[in-house]
């Protein structure tokens, strides 16, 4: 019984500290979601920046170039 309350305990706070895309998609921590093609994505960068290719994305403080190439 006391497996299951804290195993309960850890999947709350794994969706607590997540975020949810519009489509769904769940991003862990602080990870954003960026659009895609094909629907949403989670970009791997805390605070990133998502590239207007829908297929990259950069750190914060970067810019995406023309080619999906971060630059500062």
């Amino acid at each position: 019984m006391k497996l299951r309350i804290i195993i309960l305990i850890l999947a709350l706070i794994k969706i607590a500290l997540s975020t949810t895309c519009i489509d769904g998609t769940q991003c862990p921590g602080e990870q954003k979601c960026c659009a895609t093609k094909d629907g949403f994505n989670c970009c791997p960068y805390t605070s990133g920046v998502c590239c207007s290719d829908m297929k990259h994305c950069c750190p914060q403080g970067y810019t995406c170039n023309a080619k999906g190439n971060c630059v500062l």
